[in-house]
């Protein structure tokens, strides 16, 4: 039964990775749909990694996997919960880039690199007039990367996902366990016989949960997408998700 389970999914999985592929390829993003872009952008990484988890599946290299469905969960509840607020937090999400660029260009200035003339006042003026949500109160300079949060959103991931479907919560921990070297993720695929310990990762059940983790992280970035520039794949992946959870019942 689980045998049947796996290949169907396998299946399934590369239709739809096949369908966002083509969907990736022509959408426009205007500068000003920030919600677009934010989109736009979490669909084609999405695209990417899915691809990368089929050829993990297809070599049997299951618990690796995992890593890359971990890693798509955590996109498709960032974009999730951004997306609850379309216009407001895809603005932020690309404005604490500039944040991130303001300890990168410090970076390289304490590593003594060449710093083009102006760019350190074109940031500065983008700094003040985009990023100054992210400063931390009693704050005020601009050019100090310790004038602003650490992060953006302040959620963790663990805390995006469960907002996003609280029962997923279990599902994310098991993904985790393998990515932290914990004994639990590690053990999963250790047999121990006296002195001699023998290895194998390669759990089919693993690779059947990474995809079906895999498989509903990337349809949903991409129905998102769809949704909201109004793209005609919308109806396609939502035959498909139906498909996938008649497969798995």
């Amino acid at each position: 039964m689980h045998e049947n389970i796996h290949n169907r999914l396998r299946i399934l999985c590369r239709r739809q990775h096949e369908t966002c592929e083509k969907m990736v390829r022509n959408v426009r993003a205007p500068s000003s749909d920030h919600a677009a872009f934010m989109s736009y952008t979490f669909a084609a990484k999405q695209v990417e990694h899915f691809g990368t988890l089929g050829i993990l599946v297809d070599a049997e290299r299951y618990a690796d996997a995992q890593i890359i469905a971990r890693v798509m969960l955590e996109g498709a509840a960032l974009l999730d919960w951004a997306l609850k607020e379309p216009a407001v937090r895809p603005k932020e999400w690309c404005a604490f880039a500039l944040v991130l660029d303001l300890r990168l260009l410090r970076e390289k200035q304490n590593r003594g690199e060449s710093i083009p003339d102006g760019l350190e006042q074109d940031l500065r003026e983008r700094l003040c007039n985009e990023a100054g949500r992210f400063m931390k109160k009693g704050e005020s300079d601009p050019l100090s990367p310790g004038s602003y949060v650490q992060r953006w959103p302040r959620l963790t991931a663990s805390e995006l996902v469960a907002k996003y479907d609280p029962g997923l919560g279990p599902i994310y921990a098991g993904l985790s366990s393998w990515v932290h070297w914990s004994p639990r993720g590690i053990g999963e695929g250790v047999e121990r016989d006296g002195d001699r310990v023998r290895i194998d990762w390669s759990n089919r059940r693993s690779g059947t949960l990474a995809m079906a983790s895999g498989f509903q992280s990337c349809g949903h970035t991409c129905r998102l997408l769809a949704k909201h520039c109004n793209l005609p794949q919308e109806g396609d992946l939502q035959a498909l998700l139906q498909e996938c959870v008649e497969a798995v019942a």
